[in-house]
């Protein structure tokens, strides 16, 4: 028979076992996510820029700076959407 401090237990090996998957999972679509974006972003020789005014400006994102910043553990749509107005609509951004 199964007392119910160990079934606890069990219930609770469960789902932080089921909170690690998810976390992996997470972790996974962040890294695809962002490579997508520094497909194009993350080399300064090939990165597109854009006139702001009369300035022009990289649009160049260093991976490693990126990727050891705050910012390197979000996802970059979160802040920037899947697409800009400067992004062709119609180029299948999927890697």
């Amino acid at each position: 028979m199964i007392t119910p401090r160990r079934l606890a237990f069990l219930a609770t090996v469960v789902l932080l076992l089921l909170g690690a998957i998810a976390a992996m999972g997470a972790g996974a679509a962040l890294a695809a996510d962002n490579a997508m974006c520094l497909s194009c972003h993350g080399a300064a020789s090939t990165a597109p820029s854009q006139t702001i005014g009369t300035k022009t400006v990289s649009l160049f994102v260093d991976p490693a700076k990126f990727g050891s910043s705050t910012h390197g553990a979000q996802l970059c749509t979160a802040c920037h959407g899947p697409y800009s107005d400067a992004h062709d609509k119609t180029k299948d951004l999927s890697l």
